[in-house]
């Protein structure tokens, strides 16, 4: 079985990512560390329905229906109705009598019905369930994500180094090309270019072109 040590540069950059993922796997299990479960843990969610009842409220009264509503309203419409208030500065035990400068509104006001606040309360002891189950879930999964970066840090590491040293290699050859076209085909003139422009040493630009 290879290991991934054992791999050229080239082997290296061909690897899909699935392919890198086993290869940290493979590392993970020679270290004792536990893979990855196959799905992240989703969080639960507590939906709750929309309201299926309305109350409606006229001054500190609610009642169930409009028609109540508009009997208390009449009734409160036809009284003076005053409120008690006071100052601070003369102290709270002085109260004294203010009129109202408003009549009272019939106020509709939507909300849950007896049984939809039990089924509410209900799925709100399952969600507590499912949300404690899920904090420990992705603690773990977390924990393992942590020991498997620190185990995968050394492959992902090469993985990104090699892709670099390929892409800038692939660059220069076409930086190469276009030199080339401006030495009217001389090889050696389009690498003392490429030298030149890059800072690059005989090595680093002897792979491009041929001398045939």
């Amino acid at each position: 079985m290879n290991q991934f040590s054992d791999l050229t540069d080239e082997q290296v950059f061909q690897l899909t990512d699935e392919q890198i993922n086993f290869y940290i796997d493979l590392e993970c299990a020679k270290e004792g560390v536990l893979l990855l479960p196959e799905e992240v843990p989703d969080m639960p969610v507590l939906v709750k329905p929309a309201f299926d009842a309305t109350v409606y409220q006229v001054g500190e009264f609610f009642v169930k229906t409009p028609e109540e509503a508009v009997l208390i309203l009449d009734a409160l419409n036809n009284c003076k109705l005053v409120k008690l208030d006071y100052e601070s500065e003369t102290g709270y035990e002085s109260k004294y009598i203010k009129m109202k400068d408003s009549e009272e509104q019939v106020k509709p006001i939507r909300c849950y019905s007896p049984g939809t606040f039990a089924e509410i309360r209900t799925a709100l002891k399952e969600f507590t369930v499912a949300k404690n189950k899920y904090e420990h879930a992705i603690k773990e999964y977390r924990d393992i994500s942590e020991k498997r970066r620190n185990v995968s840090k050394w492959i992902m590491e090469r993985v990104s180094e090699v892709s670099d040293k390929h892409y800038a290699t692939e660059r220069m050859g076409n930086e190469f090309n276009r030199y080339l076209v401006l030495s009217n085909g001389d090889t050696q003139i389009a690498r003392n270019f490429l030298k030149n422009a890059y800072d690059l040493t005989d090595e680093e630009v002897a792979i491009f072109g041929s001398d045939k």
